[in-house]
């Protein structure tokens, strides 16, 4: 809305640009394969995902968020740790792809504890590769951060302790 004075002039001038890479999940940077570190920081970033009123994994907060695409074989874990500058409180969430399950909050697992550092986990269980997004998310505020995200071996479960690695099918009757 542009009010003014009956008899006044203005000028509007206006401008679009492309989201930085990074600042939505459809735009992640290439997909880190490997364990690696990297400082990085929020300025210039948008509050692409904000917390909804469902119950979910995501820990979305109301303040500026930067994407990062990891590529996790089977059988192998991501942990990822963050460190912020100062007192921003950072969260973080991890989502599955495809890039519009950010949207729509459906995250596999996510962290967000009181101050300035966070770490998530996240094994993929699947016989598969995962395709899956970090989502560094905090406090209102444009921060500085340093992260480590490590790709191991994933622990192993005790057979039957999840659907992925259930024993053999019961094909008569037994007794437990």
């Amino acid at each position: 809305i542009i009010d003014g004075s009956l008899n006044g002039g203005f000028s509007l001038t206006t401008a679009a640009s492309a989201p930085a890479a990074g600042d939505l999940c459809d735009n992640a940077p290439a997909p880190i394969t490997a364990t690696t570190a990297f400082s990085d920081t929020l300025t210039g970033f948008v509050d692409q995902y904000r917390p909804g009123g469902l119950p979910s994994a995501c820990r979305y907060a109301n303040g500026p968020d930067r994407v990062y695409a990891v590529t996790l074989p089977a059988g192998r874990r991501l942990t990822a740790t963050i460190i912020a500058d100062g007192a921003w409180d950072p969260a973080l969430s991890v989502v599955l792809a495809p890039a519009s399950n950010c949207s729509a909050s459906t995250c596999l697992t996510g962290v967000d504890s009181v101050g300035s550092a966070d770490t998530v986990r996240y094994s993929n269980r699947s016989a598969a590769t995962q395709d899956v997004f970090l989502v560094v998310d905090g406090s209102a505020g444009a921060a500085g951060f340093d992260v480590t995200l490590v790709i191991d071996n994933a622990p192993m479960l005790p057979v039957g302790d999840v659907c992925d690695n259930a024993p053999a099918p019961i094909t008569a009757t037994t007794t437990l």
